[in-house]
């Protein structure tokens, strides 16, 4: 027995912000660089008090109206975030409460990002394929914004905020998430982290204290701490070794692939990909300009996006790849 995908919905915050907007909260930025590199015109902050919770209910509601799908049917709650309401209990046992679920259902979290799809979903088949449940419920939301300083040039026009939601059922061996492949560095973690507000570095006067950074970008150590160029690199010098290392596992090429859909990172990111795998561009979905990075939603939002487009029929094999906070990564095959 295997897993497959029966339906993928989003949900976004309402608050649209676009580079324009920015600007006007910041007159001394200049964006060009940034949005060049990033790729990002617009994305989608929360409201002040909007949590990633209310991001992901939402996602529920509209995947309960409009697949027919009753909350009683559901048998597991998989929710991934970095961004949890409460440091306990995990966002999945909080959204359990919001809809008629059952009381013998699986709900717990995950606590990971912008990879954090790819290993969800290879969970999610293990599950499904041992026979724990029949069915998931796979949520991501991350609201990023809530840990990124106001001035923070670069990472507040890059991240976006949203939520999606994944139902997985099973079935047979040939179809579904045929393969996968994780890894993890943690020795870059501090890359890519928020230095203080966990028990290793409690909030304290002086993690609060504003800083800017060579580049002239502000935050404090309760802040989102990003080394960009740090970051890049490594993507860039490991994760082509790993997906060749993975399509050649399975006796696959670039060109067997009908369309590569990765963590949306950034524009340089994605467009350095693509040009080191050799991927034709009706092969390669991105659609960061509309939304920026999402983190954990990213990929599921971009699959969303290509099922609506017409990309992804019924036959095509598509490989998703997810890269980032850990550091960590890992792709999975997609038998549509």
């Amino acid at each position: 027995m295997n897993a497959k995908i029966k339906n993928i919905y989003y949900y976004l915050p309402k608050r649209l912000v676009t580079n324009k907007d920015l600007i006007a909260e910041n007159p001394m930025w200049d964006l060009t660089s940034v949005a060049k590199n990033t790729g990002v015109e617009q994305r989608y902050f929360a409201e002040e008090g909007e949590t990633s919770l209310d991001l992901s209910v939402g996602a529920c509601k509209k995947f309960f109206n409009e697949s027919g799908v009753d909350p009683r049917q559901i048998d597991c709650i998989l929710y991934c975030s970095n961004t949890q309401d409460y440091v306990m209990p995990g966002n999945s046992a909080l959204l359990h409460r919001h809809f008629d679920f059952r009381m013998d259902v699986m709900a717990f979290d995950i606590t990971m990002a912008c990879s954090g799809y790819v290993y969800a979903l290879t969970i999610a088949k293990s599950l499904i394929a041992s026979s724990v449940v029949q069915n998931v419920m796979l949520v991501t939301a991350d609201t990023y914004s809530k840990l990124v300083h106001k001035r923070d040039r670069s990472a507040r026009a890059l991240f976006g905020d949203a939520a999606t939601l994944t139902y997985l059922v099973p079935c047979n061996d040939e179809q579904g998430l045929i393969a996968q492949s994780l890894a993890t560095e943690g020795k870059f973690y501090k890359k890519f982290y928020v230095p203080a507000g966990g028990f290793r570095n409690p909030t304290s006067d002086s993690s609060s204290q504003d800083y800017i950074d060579n580049a002239g970008n502000m935050r404090s150590d309760e802040n989102l701490w990003m080394d960009g160029l740090g970051v890049f690199n490594f993507i860039r010098s490991k994760v082509p070794e790993h997906l060749f290392g993975f399509l050649d596992s399975r006796q696959l090429k670039i060109k067997d692939i009908d369309l590569f859909v990765f963590h949306q990172a950034s524009l340089l990111t994605l467009d350095t990909l693509q040009k080191s795998l050799k991927i034709p561009n009706e092969r390669m979905f991105k659609n960061i300009r509309k939304y920026g990075n999402t983190a954990s939603s990213s990929i599921p939002l971009a699959l969303s996006e290509a099922l609506h487009e017409g990309l992804i029929i019924k036959g095509n094999l598509v490989l998703v790849s997810g890269f980032g906070v850990g550091l960590s990564y890992g792709s999975a095959l997609i038998q549509f």
